[in-house]
């Protein structure tokens, strides 16, 4: 019995130890992941390229601490480099990493703090969790999921808890394989990539791209396009200096002439004295008795060789202009594969943004209990980077203007017999260097009629305009105009489109709108492609100096004045070429300008033969000027918002030429035809560029800057963005933005320091300035209220709280249009404002 009760008790004990294993060796958290493939693209590969970089900056501070942990300068510097990090983590998606980010941002604070002494233990563990940062941005590189860092995390809780004690901690355990492999598998699945790549595949990858800030591209550019114009000015001064040497040629035949005559006269003067001397005839005369001679014949001898001497020269010189012409014509090919090369650099691919409309689409026709689907064909074209950034909103307004009033419900689609799902098409295409595109979809078509009850109720348009069914679509790009019978999420109040307009409008683009009932709408664009460097035609009008890309350029032709001025006259000006009929207008005439044409004399008169797209149009002007290189610089703030007006370029004389956005004197030509007595079109693009609210984003994160400058963009607000308190500073001495958003942890000036200096200032003090940052704590919200902050936001922020908080200071009659009013309103009741 007593055995049997010894190997029960061995028994028991066993198993108790059996368990206090399991429960050692469990892990304490569940497997977590970031995985990429669920988070926004556009933001991962935004966060990429800022990683990467920060993770440089990381790696320098981190040894330069090792080799002195008491320096603050160090502690500091990795500090402001992990918050940044660390924000940009948890924006992108990324919560895990960036909770340890944080869990290691709190480490060094407690050392900068000096709650206890650094050990080279202590920096081997911030070694390794350095190391798993950078493991992680490779994992993210191959869109791979990305485990939470549960032990490490652990281990940097510990350390602050046992006050920079290094002890034991119950580490996670390993990930098992299966559940690491399935959500790898939906990865690779969804993206079509190999997961099997290594980190060294991943970074010989990356070796082949290179980082270059966007201002350094466009400093080179606008190099490039400073050494166009020196080359084209060098050309012409060859071309002078060709000439003056064709005139020296010509002037020494002259004189080499005039020389032999006067040769001539001295040898018959001197053998008519001979006769007179001697009585001897010319017979007798030797030619070889020098002493005969006078000085004037002998130097007139010595002339005609020196003639001979300067022949050669010039010979010499010809020959060497010839050569230098040849290398200055080198040297212009290698400039414009330069510049072509510039300009491909800044280039993207449409495609890169079609997944973000298709989500777009699916997002709103599930709020609207529709089924639509979008497809795009030449997704291939590529535009300028930023030109691209400023369209997408303008598409993203024109596809949910397109489903909450184009597409039906489906009971109404299949009482009509049509598909259930509804159809958007989206074609784009590249010609005369514009972008042109046309989104057509398949629903009800536009409300003419309500655009009509719209117009003579509002007084938009006079009752004969009123009855033109394009003047009256043209109602629904007006701010505040909807054919909507009620306000939604998704639309209702008349902005999205106005603010496709103003979009457009500002990047020198234009829109047409076709209708049918029960057919679908047709939205045509046309925007011209970015080109800072071109060749153009310039022209003369009114006295000024005018320039067209040669993109835009059918032909050039020359016509009777009197014809054109007879034609002009007439209801609808016409001009016929190649069979075809092209509206007629003056140049002069479409810029208000004094049109002299009656003061030239008769003869041929330059038309331009311009097209893009299926439109055309015949534009007369006083003269042409020529060729030119054109490196199209922009305008001031204010000139800039003068329509038709492209920038200007420097002529190869040094002269100043205006360079003309023809898709903005195709709008003037249209829209000149419904505008009442007085009016001008110009008018309305000063009234649309005036009221728009700007907003300054101060943050050291590049992140950030993006997604929240992106966030007010959708709302139609103009944004301007600054990396520190510096040039934040540096930028409101010139300008007045309506609301200022800043951070508080930044280099050189940080944002406690830019609120203390705008209050300060006796031209700043009282502009609102809202904090967002991660620091929620009390007292960085109390020393904030201290200094006069008007606002207090926390990191990350959703859209929905961004927005509410910045209404409290917008303008109202801002408001009141983007449906922010009743969020203004609340926000001011709560805070008590």
């Amino acid at each position: 019995v007593e055995a049997v009760e010894a190997v029960e008790a061995v028994e028991a004990v066993e198993a108790v130890e059996a368990v206090e294993a399991v429960e050692a060796f469990a892990p304490l958290h569940e497997p977590a992941f970031d995985v990429p493939a669920d988070q926004d693209a556009e933001l991962l590969d935004i966060f990429m390229e800022e990683a990467t970089e920060i993770l440089e900056h990381l790696d320098e501070s981190l040894a330069a601490w090792q080799k002195a942990p008491d320096v603050r300068a160090h502690q500091q510097s990795i500090q402001r480099h992990l918050h940044t990090f660390k924000g940009g983590a948890r924006m992108a998606g990324l919560m895990y990493m960036g909770e340890l980010t944080h869990t290691l941002e709190d480490v060094f604070a407690d050392i900068e703090a000096q709650a206890y002494p650094v050990t080279p233990a202590i920096q081997g563990l911030m070694q390794r969790v350095f190391d798993r940062l950078h493991g992680m941005v490779s994992q993210l590189h191959q869109r791979q999921p990305i485990p939470a860092e549960y032990a490490l995390m652990d281990q940097l809780e510990s350390l602050r808890a046992n006050r920079g004690v290094m002890v034991d901690v119950p580490g996670a355990a390993p990930i098992p394989a299966a559940v690491m492999a399935a959500p790898v598998a939906e990865t690779a699945a969804s993206m079509g990539d190999d997961t099997e790549r290594d980190d060294a595949a991943a970074l010989s990858t990356r070796a082949e791209l290179v980082r270059l800030r966007a201002d350094v591209l466009d400093q080179m550019v606008a190099s490039a396009g400073e050494s166009a114009i020196q080359h084209v000015r060098l050309s012409q001064k060859f071309v002078g200096l060709a000439q003056q040497l064709s005139e020296l040629e010509q002037t020494l035949d002259r004189l080499r002439a005039q020389l032999r005559r006067v040769e001539i006269e001295n040898e018959a003067q001197m053998l008519w004295r001979f006769q007179q001397e001697t009585g001897l005839s010319s017979e007798d005369f030797d030619p070889l008795e020098f002493d005969r001679f006078t000085v004037q014949q002998e130097l007139g001898r010595g002339v005609m060789e020196s003639l001979a001497d300067i022949d050669s020269i010039r010979a010499g010189l010809s020959t060497d202009v010839r050569d230098a012409e040849m290398v200055l014509i080198q040297q212009g090919r290698v400039g414009q594969v330069l510049q072509d090369n510039l300009m491909k650099a800044r280039l993207v691919r449409f495609s890169t943004v079609i997944p973000r409309l298709k989500r777009v689409v699916r997002q709103v026709a599930t709020e609207l209990g529709k089924h639509a689907e979008l497809e795009i064909s030449g997704g291939d074209v590529e535009i300028e980077g930023g030109l691209l950034n400023s369209l997408v909103p303008a598409f993203e307004h024109m596809l949910r203007n397109s489903l909450a009033h184009g597409i039906e419900l489906p009971a109404r689609r299949e009482s009509l017999g049509k598909p259930m799902v509804g159809k958007i098409k989206l074609h784009l295409s590249t010609d005369s260097g514009y972008l042109l595109a046309n989104l057509q979809d398949d629903g009800a078509g536009i409300n003419i009629e309500a655009l009509r009850r719209k117009a003579r109720d509002g007084g938009y348009l006079t009752p004969q305009v009123a009855e033109s069914d394009q003047a009256a679509m043209q109602l629904i790009f007006r701010s505040g105009v909807s054919t909507a019978n009620s306000v939604s999420m998704v639309a209702g109040r008349g902005v999205g489109m106005d603010a496709v307009a103003d979009s457009l409008r500002r990047v020198g683009g234009d829109i047409q709108v076709d209708s049918e009932a029960d057919k679908g709408a047709r939205f045509r664009i046309n925007i011209p492609l970015t080109q800072a460097i071109a060749r153009g035609i310039a022209v003369r009008a009114a006295g000024q100096a005018f320039a067209f890309p040669y993109a835009v350029i059918d032909s050039i032709v020359r016509a009777p004045q009197r014809e054109l001025a007879a034609a002009l006259e007439a209801e609808r000006p016409e001009f016929e070429y190649a069979g075809e009929l092209y509206p007629l207008l003056d140049l002069s005439d479409l810029l208000r300008l004094p049109n002299r044409s009656a003061a030239l004399p008769d003869g041929m008169t330059p038309l331009l033969m311009l097209r893009i797209g299926a439109r055309r149009m015949a534009l007369r002007v006083d003269a042409l000027i020529g060729s030119q290189q054109l490196f199209i610089k922009t305008l001031g703030p204010f000139v800039a918002r003068l329509p038709a007006l492209a920038g200007a370029s420097l002529l190869g004389d040094g002269s100043i030429v205006l360079v003309l956005d023809v898709a903005e004197i195709f709008r003037l030509a249209e829209t000149a035809q419904t505008q009442t007595q007085g009016a001008h079109p110009f008018d309305s693009t000063f009234e649309s560029v005036a009221t728009r609210p700007l907003v300054l984003v101060v943050d050291d994160s590049v992140t950030i800057r993006k997604v929240t400058e992106r966030i007010l963009l959708r709302y139609d607000l103009d944004v301007a963005t600054a990396k520190d308190g510096v040039d934040a500073l540096s930028y409101l001495h010139e300008h007045r933005p309506s609301v200022v958003l800043s951070d508080i942890e930044m280099p050189r000036m940080d944002g406690f320091e830019l609120l203390a200096t705008i209050r300060n200032d006796v031209t700043l003090h009282d502009l609102p300035v809202v904090m967002i940052t991660s620091r929620t704590g009390t007292k960085h919200r109390d020393k904030a209220e201290s200094l006069g902050v008007n606002g207090y936001l926390g990191k990350p922020y959703s859209e929905a709280e961004l927005m509410s908080t910045l209404s409290a200071w917008l303008p109202v009659e801002f408001l009141a249009g983007k449906g922010l009013k009743s969020q203004a309103t609340s926000m001011k009741t709560e805070t008590g404002v």
